[in-house]
């Protein structure tokens, strides 16, 4: 015997609510991207590479305390 699969209902709502989270929108996609990343990917050479580093060492040197 073979025997039927029972069909299931849904109301609207919860057939709304699968068409929202399946079908979105927008989608938003983040990633960070550093100096070295773009080194290593030969996307940069390494003279800028090298002045990038200074620059953000000199940053980082004269960043100190709000109070100081």
């Amino acid at each position: 015997m073979n025997s039927k699969k029972k069909k299931l209902n849904f109301t609207k709502t919860e057939i709304k609510k699968v068409e929202e989270i399946e079908n979105p929108d927008f989608l938003v996609s983040i990633s960070l991207i550093t100096i070295k990343n773009l080194k290593d990917w030969n996307l940069i050479d390494s003279k800028k590479f090298r002045e990038c580093l200074k620059k953000q060492i000199i940053s980082d040197f004269e960043g100190g305390d709000v109070n100081e």
